[in-house]
């Protein structure tokens, strides 16, 4: 499949490390990811600096999820993203 021939998110970033152009590009790729999600949790109501936090706790999961990809079971994949979901999702009280 053409999937299979993309480079893995652990090998760009690895190239990313060493190659001041492929960090530039990743970083603008993490910019772009962190701003959509930030905007989807603020239309769904959360104030911006929270938007962000959330953003930032959501897209870390993810990058993990794919840098750790060998790290459990299916079934304890679908537990973390379950449990995240019920964490990005909760409603907290004010600090």
């Amino acid at each position: 499949s053409s999937q299979s021939r993309l480079p893995k998110l652990s090998t760009i970033r690895a190239w990313a490390r060493r190659d001041a152009l492929a960090r530039q590009a990743v970083d603008e790729v993490d910019a772009r990811r962190l701003s959509y999600i930030s905007q989807c949790f603020s239309a769904l109501g959360f104030p911006i600096a929270e938007a962000r936090a959330r953003a930032f706790i959501l897209y870390a999961y993810e990058v993990a999820e794919s840098l750790l990809s060998t790290q459990g079971t299916a079934a304890q994949k679908r537990e973390r993203s379950a449990l995240l979901q019920r964490l990005v999702q909760a409603r907290l009280e004010p600090a």
